[in-house]
């Protein structure tokens, strides 16, 4: 009898290791649907988007079986194990959701860490909303489920060495992900996405990116104030200015405005030690001479766009938003004061041309929110892709605006971003502008193609600066260089 007790104890341990080594991954894998459809908001785009699809599957899957091993060490309970990761998942789904739908971004866990408190006044609106009800009715349904499966189909219930030396292994493999993070991007895995969080967490998934992100963690440090900064001398900076400003009444009909932010645009005619076969500048030159030159200093360098955006537009600087922080999307969460608000007070309509995708820098809510632009294009709605979007196609755009009927005088701000890196791999019609230089290789290659680039963008405002003469109605051209 003994022996047989035994031999069925035996059985029935190997046969709850079969179905756990079958229903792990099936939890994990459903787990990680469920967190990638947060971040995706579309069933169909559950799977990372990159080319490298199958090694990211192959890294967060394991991923999501780690935590599920840790919680199944802690609790001895596989059933109630999943639902604490269930009701983890749901919470992240749900946190994303309101982010998404407020801000136009995913959680960020090291820099979203410090702003719960920021919700504190938020959570009574949100727990009594029908969408949480709904949630927490499902969830509770899941834990009974859970239970139930506990009794009838018990899984864990390990030794507790066997249990030390599970979850120790899962928590130094869930561990080693934010340590390695820096060399993850080596091999194609992840890298710290700054400009489009939400493109890294639907591409490389959310488990290795939030995961990875930890590495961030940190006392929130606040940026020093610039020098000579403090509330008296900005008063009376702005009492100065309030003093010597008198606004004139409008004479005749308004003029409509056009801004245009041109991407990655420099002189090249001030690089050294090359040659110059033409004036790739020539049409920027010509309006130069018309108006008088003026020069502006970027705060972005080599990227991070945004920046430019935000100063131009605000008249704020980015000094005070800090090294730890990205852009200027990363930090804002209001609607600010800047030429677009301004110019609706006066009755304009305001339109931007943004060919890039909406959620890069968080452009949709940004332009929409924070801006309040009456209406916003980014490159879904225009046909492409950023960076292969002609500037040409942007020009057209902004005259078809400009000639469509309407009472109202219109405030246009465009980007133009068919020089947007990569510049090895675009190709162009003008191989007589390139100079002569010192470069080889790849180096060569993305030169090349960058001066191509600013030569067909000026041509491409030279013509708009044309066709804009044209029209009867005064018109305000400005353009500039974001970077």
């Amino acid at each position: 009898m003994r022996l047989t007790n035994s031999l069925s104890t035996v059985l029935i341990g190997q046969r709850g290791l079969l179905q756990l080594r079958y229903i792990l991954p099936a939890v994990a894998t459903v787990l990680f649907c469920l967190l990638q459809l947060s971040v995706t908001g579309k069933w169909t785009r559950i799977v990372p988007l990159q080319m490298h699809a199958l090694s990211e599957l192959v890294v967060n899957i394991p991923l999501m079986i780690c935590g599920l091993l840790l919680l199944l060490a802690i609790v001895n309970r596989f059933w109630m194990a999943a639902f604490i990761a269930t009701c983890v998942s749901a919470v992240a789904f749900i946190a994303n959701g309101i982010k998404i739908r407020l801000l136009g971004s995913a959680i960020e866990p090291a820099a979203d860490i410090h702003r719960i408190q920021d919700t504190l006044p938020y959570l009574g609106g949100l727990l009594a909303s029908q969408r949480t009800i709904l949630w927490m009715f499902a969830l509770l349904i899941l834990g009974l489920l859970a239970v139930y499966l506990d009794r009838r189909l018990p899984l864990g219930g390990r030794e507790p060495r066997q249990r030390l030396c599970a979850g120790g292994l899962a928590l130094l493999v869930l561990a080693a992900v934010p340590a390695v993070a820096p060399d993850l991007a080596l091999v194609h895995l992840y890298g710290k996405a700054q400009i489009d969080w939400m493109a890294s967490c639907a591409g490389d998934g959310v488990p290795l990116v939030y995961l990875a992100d930890l590495r961030e963690m940190g006392p929130r440090r606040r940026p020093a104030p610039p020098p000579g900064y403090s509330p008296e001398r900005i008063q009376a900076i702005s009492d100065r200015i309030l003093e010597k400003y008198h606004p004139a009444a409008a004479a005749g009909r308004l003029p409509d405005v056009v801004v245009i932010a041109a991407e990655a645009m420099m002189d090249p005619s001030k690089l050294p030690n090359i040659s110059h076969p033409v004036d790739w500048l020539a049409s920027m030159h010509s309006l130069q001479r018309e108006t008088g030159p003026y020069r502006l200093v970027s705060p972005a360098l080599g990227g991070v766009s945004i920046n430019a955006d935000f100063e131009v537009l605000t008249g704020f600087s980015t000094r005070f938003i800090g090294n730890e922080n990205a852009s200027a999307a990363d930090i804002l969460e209001r609607a600010v004061p800047n030429l677009a608000r301004v110019l609706k007070s006066h009755g304009y309509e305001t339109v931007a041309f943004v060919p890039t995708p909406r959620t890069l820098f968080r452009h949709e809510w940004i332009f929409k929110n924070a801006l309040g632009f009456d209406r916003s294009m980014f490159e879904e709605e225009m046909g492409g892709h950023m960076g292969d979007i002609p500037d040409a196609e942007t020009a057209s755009r902004i005259l078809k605006e400009l000639n469509t009927p309407t009472s109202m005088p219109r405030f246009i701000y465009a980007q133009f971003e068919r020089n947007h890196m990569p510049w090895g791999n675009k190709n162009y019609p003008d191989p007589t502008v390139i100079p002569r230089s010192s470069l080889n290789g790849a180096e060569a290659s993305s030169f090349n193609n960058y001066i191509q680039g600013i030569y067909e963008t000026d041509r491409v405002i030279g013509a708009l600066a044309n066709a804009l003469r044209e029209r009867e109605r005064p018109l305000v051209l400005a353009v500039y260089g974001d970077h």
